[in-house]
């Protein structure tokens, strides 16, 4: 048995040796710690919202008066002035004359728990994100990246989650080292028609490229594969620095995206516009990458020799 299995991994190896995403990827070990804090924020945040809604109901009859504060950790990293409050971890003046004077019933054992729970995870969650800040600015290598995700106004948090997704962006490349762009003869036009790989690995790995399945007589379906966290991430930043007039963002970028949003989002869907948009993004953002960290365009490395053959060969499939 242990003979075959070294058999198939010669074989496999003999095969595709010359083809590096056929095997599993070894990741940087600082990009591996980023990449493990920005899943463990994504599950704090998660598990802290039912909690706080199950808080918000229980002061709405035991202390209505603060049942709509919205309290978070302080720059010192001190608990939630009202939840530390509630839990006896911190003392407040003020929220001790509120509550002398409440028209609510009074304070329970179980939601003075649920206060003390959710200080300990957003303690944690501020613990994680002071670590997170010290390995994405102290690694000299992610400058060139974080001077284009400032262009886009990306937060800490963000900017964290992508770059654990994409670094080292030469990993998209092709095996000349540059950006993978063919062109093959379209299957419907039959003309020549430009095929971005390294722009697609890289829109899939941030999950915001559609991917078609069909099997047998069942109708084709369209779904995006990759990071849900990223997509979740890139349509919250849509949210908070596209969207809204008042915060949006300041930069040629920026402008060019909110022209595009208020250009589409007239007569079309709101979810189709905001899928559009983030893709487009994302592919603004990876030619902005491309021209920081290797200098050049996107289309900078088609030449005649690549192409010749990739339009002989769908030329032959097509007949």
């Amino acid at each position: 048995m242990t003979s075959n299995r070294w058999d198939t991994l010669s074989s496999f190896y003999f095969d595709y040796h010359h083809l590096p995403r056929r095997f599993l990827q070894i990741r940087d070990s600082t990009i591996v710690r980023v990449r493990e804090l920005c899943f463990r924020l994504s599950h704090y945040n998660r598990v802290q919202s039912p909690i706080i809604n199950r808080l918000r109901q229980d002061l709405a009859w035991q202390f209505p008066e603060v049942m709509n504060v919205r309290s978070v950790v302080g720059a010192s990293g001190d608990a939630p002035l009202l939840w530390g409050w509630i839990a006896g971890q911190r003392n407040s003046a003020k929220y001790d004359r509120l509550y002398a004077a409440t028209v609510g019933s009074g304070l329970i054992e179980e939601t003075r728990f649920a206060a003390k729970m959710l200080c300990d995870l957003q303690l944690q969650e501020r613990k994680i994100e002071l670590e997170l800040f010290g390995l994405v600015n102290s690694d000299v290598r992610f400058l060139p990246y974080r001077k284009v995700f400032t262009q886009f106004g990306f937060g800490l948090r963000v900017q964290a989650l992508i770059l654990s997704q994409i670094y080292p962006i030469e990993n998209f490349f092709g095996d000349n080292g540059k950006p993978e762009v063919k062109i093959s003869r379209g299957r419907n036009s039959k003309k020549p028609t430009k095929k971005r790989y390294s722009e697609r690995r890289f829109m899939k790995t941030l999950g915001v490229a559609p991917t078609r399945a069909w099997s047998g007589d069942e109708q084709k379906k369209s779904y995006q594969s990759g990071s849900d966290v990223c997509r979740v991430a890139l349509w919250q930043w849509i949210f908070t620095r596209i969207e809204p007039t008042q915060a949006r963002l300041r930069s040629p970028i920026g402008e060019k995206l909110s022209a595009y949003y208020l250009e589409c989002k007239n007569g079309q869907p709101i979810k189709l516009v905001r899928s559009r948009l983030a893709a487009k993004a994302v592919r603004m953002l990876w030619r902005e990458l491309v021209k920081e960290i290797v200098g050049s365009g996107v289309d900078s490395n088609v030449d005649g020799a690549d192409i010749m053959p990739n339009i002989a060969l769908d030329a032959e499939l097509d007949n």
